[in-house]
């Protein structure tokens, strides 16, 4: 692994009033200041920390992962297969399960690092799943049983109560 220079540590670049009580509202996320008066935009030191260039990274490091490796962002073959050792392989969000396994793949066979991977054990379990017939209940099985039975015994299936009211309704009709 290559000698990895340490990051410079940067406080952290809060809005004016965040955290007092009487102004809940206010996030932490930072915004330049633009009022006239305010006392964060004239610098007083009691107000904190504001962001400016001379907080930046060193050039050798900027945009490097924690491992000391630049990261690739891949969401393609083509792109995959152009990529070294010297590159962590990042795959893009937007790419589907079956793209996605077939970069894993390849990753593999180059014996790339991928950050990213997911968890593979987990879509195989739902592959299958769906693959897999649904079960049915024990009650419902015993419940379909015994309507066979029935059926054997008698000969026919029942019929519906309805069905029978309009049979004998239709059997008037033709008498009549």
């Amino acid at each position: 692994m290559m000698f990895m220079p340490t990051k410079k540590k940067i406080p952290k670049f809060l809005r004016p009033n965040y955290g007092r009580s009487s102004r809940k509202r206010i996030k932490g996320n930072w915004r330049r200041q633009r009022g006239i008066d305010n006392k964060k935009r004239v610098k007083m030191k009691h107000m904190g920390k504001s962001p400016s260039i001379g907080y930046g990274q060193d050039k050798k490091i900027h945009g490097m992962h924690p491992a000391g490796k630049r990261e690739l962002l891949v969401s393609s073959m083509k792109q995959i297969a152009s990529a070294d050792g010297t590159l962590l392989i990042r795959i893009a969000g937007g790419v589907g399960k079956k793209l996605k396994q077939k970069l894993l793949e390849e990753a593999k066979k180059k014996s790339l690092v991928v950050l990213n991977p997911g968890n593979r054990e987990k879509i195989v379990k739902k592959e299958a799943k769906k693959k897999a017939p649904a079960k049915k209940s024990a009650a419902a099985v015993a419940k379909k049983e015994a309507k066979a039975r029935d059926v054997k015994k008698t000969g026919a299936k029942k019929e519906n109560p309805k069905n029978e009211i309009n049979a004998d309704a239709k059997k008037e009709e033709a008498k009549k």
